[in-house]
């Protein structure tokens, strides 16, 4: 009879309950309707977002099979699922965004994979690994206080996570509202404290001072980032700024240091966009036909699209409001023909512009942009909205942009 560690288990579902919560997120992304915050994450992502993607689905079969390997005594499930932490953390090193150091990126990561490694090839797991017979887990636990542990570790870690990163970092700065961390911060808080009480109760709280010690201690791991920032090291990953005048400073900041013409492609994307949220028409107009000019040299780059899309967007808002009413048609049908982009083959096209025109009563020109938008807005992300934005249009109804209206 082989006895499982406590701790081994813990891992093993760790790795199984992770990959299903990451796997319903990227799913529910589409779903998502929360201005600001949906874009910032967006634009945090790797890219090609076809990459990243990628490497997630194949992290996720990983996670899952050496979940269940490690559960069922399987020796390769734990050296697949460390060798899977190292090149995990190889990736972060190299896709981390410019806002991350590498300090950082270490700092995060680092620990929690050298503590796993320690109990996974510690001397009671190798008896576990290398020995034969049956399987007994002493650990007592049902499945659904199991389940109940495991989702209050993951959100202690992000709630502990969320509230030392922005205690020690300037809000203001970050553009982010303190509701904003409030609700980063408590609602996990308060989920995981709920979860982790009904699951003692589920499991008549027996073993109940060691289960505490286990998800809270791995919870409080979330307060390294502060550890290291408040040790002076650099503060990599602050949050996307998340109000309009937090892009556009940082779009500014990113214009007035960039050292290349594909930087400088870049920023003002969010300059032109950013720049007309505020009411800087002026400077709006002259950000949007600086970036016109500048995709000029730049077809080939997966922000193109963006780039045609975003720049007559503005532009056909600015003419839309200085009573130009034919030139900001053209604009908007200028945006549809876009080529389109990781993000808007997946999440759509920005509809501000359409909006306005509607607001002026002009369905025909919005009809035919969205006949434009289905050339690129693929039909298994899209969920049917192009369909239903144009028959409430037809029917003298104001369709629900949502978050369409940010992106």
């Amino acid at each position: 009879m082989r006895i499982r560690p406590v701790s081994v288990g813990v891992i093993a579902w760790v790795s199984i309950v992770g990959a299903a919560l990451s796997l319903v997120g990227v799913l529910a992304l589409p779903f998502w309707n929360l201005p600001g915050v949906h874009e910032a994450y967006l634009n945090s992502l790797p890219k090609p977002l076809w990459l990243y993607y990628g490497w997630t689905g194949l992290g996720l079969v990983i996670s899952v099979a050496c979940g269940f390997a490690m559960l069922r005594g399987k020796n390769w499930g734990r050296i697949g699922y460390v060798a899977w932490g190292v090149v995990e953390l190889g990736y972060s090193l190299f896709s981390r965004s410019e806002h991350e150091s590498m300090v950082w990126v270490l700092s995060v990561n680092l620990p929690i994979l050298l503590l796993f490694a320690f109990f996974l090839f510690r001397p009671a797991a190798n008896r576990f690994f290398t020995s034969e017979g049956a399987i007994e887990s002493p650990a007592s636990y049902g499945a659904i206080p199991l389940i109940c542990f495991i989702l209050a570790t993951f959100l202690f870690l992000i709630s502990f996570v969320s509230l030392s990163t922005n205690l020690i970092t300037d809000l203001s700065s970050m553009g982010m509202a303190l509701g904003s961390m409030l609700v980063m911060f408590l609602l996990p808080l308060l989920l995981a404290s709920a979860l982790l009480v009904g699951g003692l109760a589920a499991n008549r709280f027996r073993n109940w001072v060691r289960t505490m010690a286990i998800v809270l201690g791995i919870g409080l791991l979330g307060v390294l980032p502060a550890v290291f920032i408040s040790k002076g090291l650099p503060k990599g990953c602050p949050a996307t700024p998340l109000t309009s005048q937090g892009r556009y400073d940082a779009a500014l900041k990113k214009l007035q240091g960039a050292t290349t013409d594909e930087d400088r492609f870049y920023a003002l994307d969010d300059a032109a966009k950013e720049g007309y949220a505020l009411g800087h028409y002026d400077e709006a107009r002259q950000y949007a036909l600086q970036l016109q000019e500048a995709a000029t040299r730049f077809q080939k780059d997966w922000n193109y699209g963006n780039a045609i899309q975003d720049s007559n967007e503005v532009l056909g808002r600015l003419a839309l409001r200085e009573g130009r009413m034919e030139e900001a048609k053209a604009d908007l049908l200028a945006a549809g023909r876009s080529p389109g982009s990781p993000v808007m083959n997946s999440f759509g096209p920005n509809m501000s512009l359409a909006n306005d025109l509607l607001q002026k009563g002009e369905k025909d020109v919005v009809i035919q942009y969205l006949e434009l938008c289905r050339v690129f807005w693929l039909k298994k992300c899209e969920f049917g909205k192009l369909d239903r934005w144009e028959a409430d249009i037809r029917a003298g109804h104001q369709p629900d942009f949502g978050a369409n209206l940010v992106y």
